[in-house]
């Protein structure tokens, strides 16, 4: 989705520490200091003790916070903002060189040089053709839907002649986490092309999750797919042999790998391997054979061609938006904002659309997988927080849940974002689309303070009665909407958040928090 812009912002850390970019590849770090020094004094002396409920009154600022892009649409009106933050903030990423470094990074430069490698999962997502493509990429994503169509076409059977109808994917963090994601997302929307099929993941290494997920499905017609970059990651090699054991003694026919170790791959038994370059991390995966096989056997190439081009068009966006415009820069800034200048050092990830359900979990291991970090590249340890700790949960069981802290408590270093999709199917109706809206942002987002004073008013209630009732009504927030959840809009969701420059960290390969589409109004989102 993402993604990577600000590796940026927090290679700047506080006044004169060591930047984890390293001297030669920032601007001095005086102009950094300069930069943010004169950010800080901004939101100390012109922003923070005004209400957002002011803030909101300007129409000129609520149309400078929305952005559009790919299908997606962001709105971060509700944060503590004005026209002239954004543009000191976009000053703060030129001063850490944001579009050298990505330029850079699509270049295929050294971008993580703990292990001395690009960052290219960018190429990933390219087509024949484009600057920064990668062949050995392409070939590889062509086997990929060569094989799914041979699988799906019934041309590749099991050893028994029988169809393989199920599918079976075997990994952990990256080699899940992100595939599950897209899958949840496309569920609904292209049921009809899965046809019956049925993906299931194995993670954990409890067997009682292998036994759930193999309960009722057949060996004969089951595909299994056994996916580690090393093929020695521990809980994944286990839940590998559970399931060889349950496939049989014909299982070299219902398995394949996705590795970038053959040998190992092929001394497990698995004849079909497909590769990926060690240019790719794991959590950005999902792009790769890793993500793409499982998806196109249960959904079909096509689904998958438009995931990646969703993907492509948010990298073509981000290559080449300006920084106001720029979706993942805009998204990285204000996540900087909040974390480094508010010190607000979390963030909820809350959708609400069911095909986002488990965006949060995904969210949560791009940035904080990326982000972990206790030292810079130069071994220094860091003085300051290396990042958000990124939670979340499908809004409505969300709101009867752990809301009530967030909207209450006025201590609560939380900032918020709505991720919503609308449903092809139920929303048709303008009335339930107006209830929708009302209940991913408006009714969420509103000051819940005026109503207080309402009751107390008219039902004769005293005041300190109504006191429990009241919200924190100034949090900050971000919204975005999308029409469906598509291949394409997923994808480019996803990819905004990947690029979403890493904050605190010297590789453009960080991740965000934004998921929408289809065009809304400014005022939709307040």
């Amino acid at each position: 989705m993402r993604f990577a812009t600000l590796a940026l912002l927090a290679a700047t850390r506080a006044a004169g520490t060591k930047s984890s970019l390293g001297p030669a590849a920032l601007a001095p770090q005086q102009q950094r200091d300069a930069a943010i020094d004169a950010l800080r004094h901004h939101v100390n002396e012109e922003v923070e003790q005004r209400h957002l409920r002011d803030l909101l009154e300007d129409e000129a600022r609520c149309n400078a916070c929305t952005a559009e892009a790919c299908g997606l649409y962001l709105d971060f009106a509700r944060q503590k903002v004005t026209v002239h933050t954004i543009d000191l903030l976009i000053n703060v990423a030129r001063a850490c060189n944001v579009e050298e470094k990505r330029d850079a990074m699509f270049r295929g430069e050294v971008m993580n040089p703990t292990e001395n490698r690009s960052v290219r999962h960018v190429s990933l997502r390219a087509t024949r053709g484009d600057p920064y493509a990668i062949e050995e990429a392409q070939d590889t994503l062509d086997r990929v839907l060569d094989f799914a169509r041979a699988v799906r076409s019934r041309h590749v059977r099991g050893s028994s002649g029988e169809a393989l109808v199920d599918v079976v994917a075997i990994g952990i963090g990256g080699s899940s986490l992100g595939p599950a994601c897209v899958h949840e997302a496309l569920a609904s929307e292209y049921a009809s092309e899965a046809d019956g099929r049925r993906l299931r993941f194995i993670a954990n290494v409890d067997p009682v999750e292998t036994e759930m997920a193999l309960r009722d499905l057949d060996p004969a017609s089951t595909l299994v797919i056994v996916i580690s970059k090393t093929f020695t990651t521990k809980e994944t090699m286990l839940n590998a042999a559970l399931v060889k054991t349950w496939l049989g003694e014909q299982y070299e026919s219902h398995m394949c790998a996705v590795t970038a170790a053959a040998e190992k791959a092929r001394a497990f038994g698995c004849e079909r391997i497909f590769g990926f370059g060690d240019y790719v991390g794991g959590r950005y995966s999902v792009w790769s054979p890793v993500g793409c096989l499982p998806l196109a056997l249960q959904y079909g190439v096509r689904p998958v061609r438009e995931l990646l081009r969703g993907a492509r068009a948010m990298d073509l966006h981000f290559r080449e938006a300006p920084l106001s415009e720029n979706l993942p820069v805009l998204l990285a800034l204000v996540g900087f904002l909040n974390a480094f200048i508010y010190e607000r050092d979390c963030r909820a990830v809350l959708p609400y659309a069911r095909a986002l359900s488990l965006f949060p979990r995904y969210v949560q291991q791009l940035e904080m997988e990326s982000n972990g970090k206790g030292v810079d590249v130069e071994g220094n340890a860091l003085t300051e927080p290396a990042g958000e700790v990124v939670f979340g949960e499908a809004g409505t069981p969300g709101q009867h849940s752990f809301y009530q802290l967030l909207h209450q408590v006025r201590a609560s270093r939380v900032s918020r974002f709505y991720p919503t999709a609308l449903s092809p199917a139920g929303l048709a109706n303008a009335c339930l689309r107006r209830r929708r809206d009302a209940s991913t942002a408006r009714a969420i987002a509103a000051c819940l303070r005026e109503h207080v004073r309402h009751d107390a008013r008219t039902s004769g209630t005293k005041r300190h009665r109504c006191a429990p009732r009241r919200a924190c009504a100034s949090c900050p927030a971000s919204s975005s909407a999308s029409a469906r959840a598509t291949a394409r809009t997923t994808t480019s969701s996803s990819g905004t958040f990947v690029r979403r420059p890493t904050r605190w960290r010297s590789e453009m390969t960080g991740a965000g928090t934004i998921i929408g589409g289809a065009r809304a109004t400014g005022r939709r989102f307040r």
